[in-house]
């Protein structure tokens, strides 16, 4: 049971995981950007190459299969990212789905995320991922967290504890989402691990000491796998 709101948060991750370097994409651009004073994604990229590439804000929606691009911002060698969010289609907004242990304030509500900003170069192929994060390598420990970025349609709570059993294995998912309507930032954060047992947590607001990590490499595979496998 406490792989259902965790899917909710990490289907964007897992579906732009599987692409790889030299993918081109043809989806949907972004619609009348948001004018200045709407949520923007912004900051310095860490170990940012230079020259200059797109980066596209991606959600996605399995029935029927489809991606649209919320929010687009082209980098030049500065590393700077300024990208305005605009509001997701209807179609590409879910309930909220959660074990019985967690309370939503609104089960009206409905969400979108992603964690991830794909980069492409000029002639659409996918080359680098953007993405904010407290650690630099693939070995997240004690205290590592990612930042997804969280539509709702409502202000909505979603707190409360869930507790799954594999086995051996424990594995216990602490929430407390405070979501204004609109995009939210909301840190994922994995609290203790140990052999048999991890604590992670959802929080809002988000946590300070994230960076933008420019990534050429798939680093977030093993720590969004190692959560989503419990």
């Amino acid at each position: 049971m406490g792989k259902s709101i965790l899917a909710i948060f990490l289907t964007a991750a897992i579906s732009i995981l599987n692409l790889v370097s030299g993918c081109s994409d043809d989806k949907n651009s972004v619609i009348n950007p948001p004018p200045p004073g709407v949520f923007t994604l912004s900051g310095t990229i860490t170990s940012y190459p230079g020259g200059s590439v797109i980066a596209k804000a991606k959600i996605t929606k399995t029935v029927p299969p489809d991606s649209f691009f919320v929010g687009t911002d082209t980098i030049e060698n500065n590393g700077q990212l300024s990208m305005a969010l605009s509001t997701p289609p209807t179609d590409f907004l879910i309930p909220i789905i959660v074990p019985a242990s967690i309370h939503v304030s609104d089960t009206s509500a409905r969400i979108v995320s992603f964690n991830e900003l794909p980069a492409y170069n000029f002639s659409g192929s996918i080359i680098a991922k953007i993405r904010k994060k407290n650690f630099a390598d693939t070995s997240a420990v004690d205290g590592s967290f990612i930042v997804i970025y969280l539509f709702s349609t409502k202000n909505v709570s979603i707190t409360g504890s869930d507790t799954s059993i594999n086995i051996t294995d424990t594995s216990i998912t602490n929430y407390n989402i405070n979501a204004q309507a609109d995009w939210n930032a909301v840190s994922l954060r994995i609290v203790t691990q140990r052999p048999n047992f991890r604590l992670t947590e959802f929080v809002t607001p988000e946590i300070s000491g994230a960076q933008w990590r420019y990534e050429t490499s798939p680093a977030l595979r093993k720590f969004i796998n190692y959560l989503s496998d419990k």
